[in-house]
């Protein structure tokens, strides 16, 4: 316990210094917002808890192979005592010759029992001689332990309750992948739209830097007004169209904070920048296709087979005999009056003993249950390798698609420096005077269009990206 402690200390520890947090602030990289989401996600703490859902089901099953106590008390009231009924016809001489010196041993047992009620054998109608086999209160409690000595089942039992929880283990891990997917589409779309303020609030500041000086140019009587009007156009759609991209990066920041498990009320600040993101992504140049073997699902079907391969054993072996013992202790008693059954000793009893249990003839119910289970295997088998050109087809299209992205993001990086070129040619001539207002208003727009398009293009290279680490099955 005190090891586990410790452990979850260090991780919680190596955790905090990670990630810089100040004044109800988390700056994180990409990799520490995952590696967060991993510990404060709400998903990943449900799957937690189905983990150890399957530790309880396990000791729940194991419990049975321990003995089993059991308590127990009765009371019986007798509206008519039932009696036992021997033939006199069997005897040769007569009813109180005959059963005189058995009625007599019985008095006498009874009376050393301190059972003082009378005891007076009656005759039916047909001369049998009738013996009561109760009184009319009997009390009776006894405690039984049970245990059993031999099961076939019990053989693989241990194998097969740790094949389970590794089972809800791999199914978590599965499950656990795509909250990590979540995190990097979460911060790439955070880190776009948080870029896009950016360019546009520079865009706002050249414009209102042009726009001033147009303003002067104008009161000297060297620009006319329909530029500074072309300009105060150009600089409220910018500042209209601001307010929109700053709600949309609230919401993806929003989005962001949920996906990691951080509180939506607090600040996040994302220490990694679309320049070096954008650095680090390469052309995929290597056309062969990669190993799946790091994919969640190949070990979660895995163990689904070898779990039913598990269960038609555990079927199998049901048709081996069971042995159970047992053991009881208890006592009994009996008066005709209520109150005089505690006022009397009461006879105890004990006794121990085996019960074999050996299927003889079930109509092969045990066999047409493994035989459902080999038909699940041999449809696993079929699922891994459909599961397998599954895995193909998904990293085709994310690696087309990615390169497809590739191309497009250098295209449009591309046609951002020659529309930044061609704007500030435009901008220089005509603040020289030599070029129109409508001229530059038109060079404006193809480079705020050429750097809009760019960052969606960078965007779906981020995504394609993704898609690929997400068909290799890396985090």
């Amino acid at each position: 316990m005190i090891k586990s402690i410790t452990i979850i200390y260090f991780l919680l520890f190596g955790v905090s210094t990670v990630f810089s947090q100040r004044n109800d602030t988390l700056r994180v990289t990409l990799d520490e917002a995952k590696a967060y989401a991993k510990i404060h996600s709400n998903d990943i703490k449900q799957n937690a808890y189905e983990v150890d859902r399957a530790h309880l089901i396990v000791k729940q099953a194991m419990a049975s192979l321990l003995p089993q106590v059991t308590g127990e008390a009765n009371y019986t009231y007798y509206t008519k005592v039932p009696t036992n009924a021997i033939p006199a016809s069997t005897f040769s001489s007569g009813i109180g010759d005959a059963f005189g010196p058995i009625t007599d041993q019985i008095i006498q047992l009874r009376h050393q029992a301190n059972i003082t009620t009378p005891f007076n054998p009656s005759t039916g109608g047909d001369g049998d001689l009738l013996f009561p086999l109760a009184q009319k209160n009997a009390f009776t409690a006894k405690i039984t332990l049970l245990q059993t000595l031999f099961n076939g089942v019990y053989l693989i039992g241990f194998q097969g309750a740790k094949m389970f929880i590794e089972l809800t283990k791999a199914e978590n891990d599965v499950k656990n992948v795509d909250v990590s997917d979540n995190v990097m589409r979460a911060y790439y779309g955070t880190l776009i739209a948080q870029e896009n303020v950016k360019i546009i609030s520079q865009n706002i500041a050249n414009l209102e830097r042009l726009l001033y000086e147009t303003t002067q140019i104008y009161k000297q009587g060297f620009a006319e007004q329909l530029d500074v009007d072309r300009l105060t156009l150009s600089l409220s759609t910018l500042r209209s169209q601001i307010e929109g991209l700053k709600a949309q990066a609230l919401l993806a920041e929003t989005n962001l904070k949920f996906q990691m498990g951080y509180s939506v009320d607090k600040h996040i600040i994302l220490k990694d920048s679309t320049k070096g993101i954008v650095a680090r992504l390469a052309p995929l140049l290597d056309t062969s296709l990669p190993s799946f073997s790091s994919r969640k699902e190949v070990r979660l079907m895995n163990i689904r087979e070898d779990i039913n391969k598990i269960k038609v054993k555990k079927e199998k072996y049901e048709y081996l005999p069971v042995l159970n013992g047992f053991a009881a202790l208890g006592s009994s008693g009996q008066r005709n009056k209520f109150a005089e059954v505690f006022e009397n000793k009461w006879q105890n009893f004990h006794y121990v003993g085996v019960q074999l249990q050996v299927t003889i003839w079930d109509n092969f119910a045990k066999k047409r249950q493994w035989q459902q289970s080999e038909i699940d295997i041999a449809k696993i088998k079929l699922g891994k390798v459909q599961m397998q050109e599954g895995f193909k087809l998904q990293y085709i299209k994310a690696k087309t698609d990615f390169q497809t992205a590739y191309r497009d993001m250098q295209v449009q990086q591309d046609n951002v420096a020659l529309a930044k070129k061609i704007y500030d040619v435009a901008k220089k001539k005509y603040t020289e005077g030599v070029g129109s207002s409508l001229e530059m208003t038109q060079a404006e727009v193809q480079f705020y269009t050429s750097q809009a398009q760019y960052l969606g293009a960078v965007y779906k290279a981020l995504i394609a990206k993704t898609d690929i680490d997400k068909s290799l099955g890396t985090e």
